[in-house]
């Protein structure tokens, strides 16, 4: 039996194995298995439609409509490192991304020719540089956190991105030697208003589908009652709601009969 044959069938028996030997009939295996799922819905329905896709599409949008020699000035392999480094840094101020929105912004800008060290520090510093985030870690934390958190953001996407680029500094050379090979569009010239245009609608459609009050729960207990308002805790024994009175509830968990979403224009 060849080494691949084998290896499939060891999987085979251990798929056979988890479900023979789990106890299903368990309500702590029925918990953990529901609460995946709720989890993979939410997942689903509110960061899937509302943040990936829109990013795609702005991700593809930069890929087609923007200059390869705008981001070559910013971003290439010969660009100073100062400025390279430094605007990479702080381009994720103006976009309120998450680490997983962010990774199709990251492929469109280096699929234009941006050199992976900045790149790098454009993915690693952006979901934490927004203005969004800081103002919230501000207002929060205090504004000694939310200065040290944009601070911190900056320097160490700055710090990995070097060492990104000294990591894969003999493939960013020949990258940048081959530099024909990225696909461009020359000869077909947009003006710098069309442009603006179309990203601003993309990156005002990603606004406006996350713009909002937090995401609601609808409980329904075993004792007929029905509770409403937005998870601040969940644990192995509670659930803890606060209400629009901003009042907290916990809820045990053996006394949650369902769980719902509230209908809304996008479930």
């Amino acid at each position: 039996m060849s080494k691949e044959k084998l290896v499939k069938l060891l999987i085979i028996v251990f798929i056979f194995l988890v479900f023979y030997f789990t106890p299903f009939q368990s309500d702590r295996i029925k918990g953990a298995v529901l609460e995946s799922l709720l989890m993979l819905q939410e997942y689903t329905r509110h960061h899937i439609l509302l943040c990936l896709v829109p990013a795609f599409l702005i991700a593809g949008g930069i890929a087609v409509f923007l200059s390869k020699e705008a981001v070559l000035k910013y971003f290439g392999p010969k660009t100073p490192k100062y400025l390279s480094y430094s605007v990479a840094s702080v381009s994720g101020t103006i976009l309120s991304v998450c680490s997983c929105t962010i990774l199709p912004l990251f492929g469109g800008i280096y699929y234009r020719g941006a050199g992976l060290g900045p790149g790098m520090t454009f993915l690693y510093s952006g979901p934490a540089i927004n203005v969004l985030a800081i103002v919230l870690t501000a207002r929060v934390l205090g504004w000694q956190i939310g200065l040290a958190r944009a601070l911190g953001a900056i320097f160490m996407g700055i710090v990995i991105g070097l060492l990104m680029h000294l990591i894969f500094i003999k493939e960013e050379q020949q990258r940048a030697e081959g530099n024909g090979e990225f696909i461009t569009s020359e000869n077909e010239e947009r003006s710098l208003l069309k442009n603006g245009i179309f990203f601003f609608s993309l990156i005002a459609i990603l606004v406006f589908l996350n713009w909002g009050e937090p995401v609601s729960l609808i409980v329904k207990t075993t004792d007929g009652n029905i509770v409403s308002g937005t998870r601040v805790l969940t644990d192995e024994s509670k659930l803890v709601l606060k209400t629009e009175n901003n009042e907290e509830i916990s809820i045990p968990k053996n006394q949650i009969s369902s769980l719902n979403y509230p209908e809304n224009l996008y479930s």
